[in-house]
């Protein structure tokens, strides 16, 4: 971008006017010729002051505006925790030696008789002897029983008892906190229009200098074309670019498009070009033919395979990658060939509008390794033709690619 600095003057935009003139090829006229023109110019911009309408916010009052602030409800635990009570205690009794006897479970002071109860003795009884008519004799004497009570005494003592606790739960109390509400004053607008002067930013067009480009068009006439040719290309002077393309074409040939230029002279107000055009018209159905029509499937004897296409009558305008897999019962396939092939070792016989295309395996030295086996076999077939200086470049087909697959036994 080129800045001139002139007053408040900025230059920010290159721009030209273009000049286009058509041409009309027709295949019978070898050298056209024809000028073309255009003024180069870049934008630049003004600033200018210009009476506009201007707004602006005007306060006309106000108004409150209030909320609430805090209140709510507040919430809390109450009671829960650990609640814990002594387990056992008391008095036990029972009887120990005639008479009872007490103790105290679970802590305390634990107490029992001790002794006392009914003590028994024999009284009398025995063996008695006396002088009796019989002489002297003996005899037992039963006793008798005689009991009383004997008083016991208590003995006590401490035993400790056990705390047993366990968890209580506690229960949610909530209080309702009243808020309060705060205020402000907040202003009220409106817009106000009135009149004022704006700065302004306004283009025009500076010329630079003009341009005069003498172009010779050369058609290469060195093959057969078809009849009634009527290619119409247009040639626009774009500054300092010459450019070409395609406004109406016949589709039967492809044009090719070479350029050069040269410049002649320059004063600083006029730029003299010359440019020569080179043109090749090539006869689309010779240069395409071959992926204009479906291609066959693959066939193949143990000598030759073979495909039929669209019309090719010139094998250096296609690639031919072949790729040859002898299959194995077992294990990975070996593979047999695989590269592109020479324009020789592909042989092309017209049939009407197509061309059968015969590829001899024995010229390729492989027809020993295959004869008698089962093969996979991949043919693939692209166009040679370099199409990024075809100027009709919509009459070109999307897909200039043909690929065939065969399993065979040769």
């Amino acid at each position: 971008m080129k800045a001139l600095f002139l007053a408040t003057l900025t230059v920010l935009v290159f721009g030209a006017t273009a000049k286009a003139k058509p041409l009309t090829v027709d295949g019978l006229q070898s050298h056209y010729s024809t000028q073309l023109t255009d003024e180069v110019s870049h934008t630049e911009y003004r600033q200018e002051e210009q009476q506009t309408t201007c707004s602006r916010q005007v306060q006309v009052g106000s108004h409150q505006e209030c909320q609430m602030v805090g209140g709510g409800q507040d919430c809390q635990t109450v009671g829960g925790g650990q609640e814990c009570h002594t387990v056992g205690g008391g008095q036990e009794c029972h009887t120990v030696g005639g008479g009872q006897e007490c103790h105290t479970v679970g802590g305390g002071q634990e107490c029992h008789e001790v002794g006392g109860g009914q003590q028994c003795q024999t009284v009398g009884g025995g063996q008695e002897c006396g002088l009796t008519p019989s002489g002297y004799q003996c005899h037992d004497v039963p006793g008798h029983q005689e009991c009383y009570l004997v008083p016991g005494h208590q003995e006590c003592y401490q035993t400790p008892g056990h705390e047993e606790c366990y968890q209580t739960p506690g229960h949610e109390v909530c209080t309702d906190l009243p808020g309060h509400q705060e205020c402000n004053e907040v202003p009220d607008y409106k817009t106000e229009y009135y009149s004022c002067t704006q700065t302004i930013n306004v283009p025009y067009t500076v010329k630079d200098y003009d341009i005069v480009n003498d172009v010779s068009v050369e058609v290469a006439m060195d093959q057969k074309l078809p009849a009634q040719l009527h290619e119409v290309l247009d040639f626009t002077q774009a500054q300092d670019e010459l450019q070409l393309k395609s406004i109406n074409t016949t589709g039967k040939v492809l044009i090719y498009a070479t350029k050069k230029q040269t410049e002649i002279s320059n004063n600083g107000q006029l730029k003299k070009i010359k440019s020569i055009v080179n043109l090749k018209l090539v006869d689309r159905n010779l240069a395409l033919g071959a992926f204009l029509t479906p291609a066959s499937d693959l066939s193949a004897d143990s000598n030759t395979l073979k495909i039929t296409t669209g019309s090719l009558q010139d094998a250096s305008l296609v690639r031919f990658d072949l790729t040859i897999n002898r299959r194995k019962l077992f294990g990975k396939d070996e593979q047999v060939f695989q590269r592109t092939l020479q324009s020789n070792e592909v042989t092309l016989t017209p049939t009407g509008q197509q061309t059968v295309i015969s590829i001899d395996f024995k010229k390729l030295g492989i027809q020993d390794k295959i004869s008698g086996k089962k093969v996979h076999i991949e043919l693939q077939m692209q166009s040679n033709m370099t199409t990024n200086q075809v100027l009709n470049g919509q009459d070109i087909p999307g897909n200039l690619l043909i690929k065939k697959a065969l399993d065979t036994k040769l």
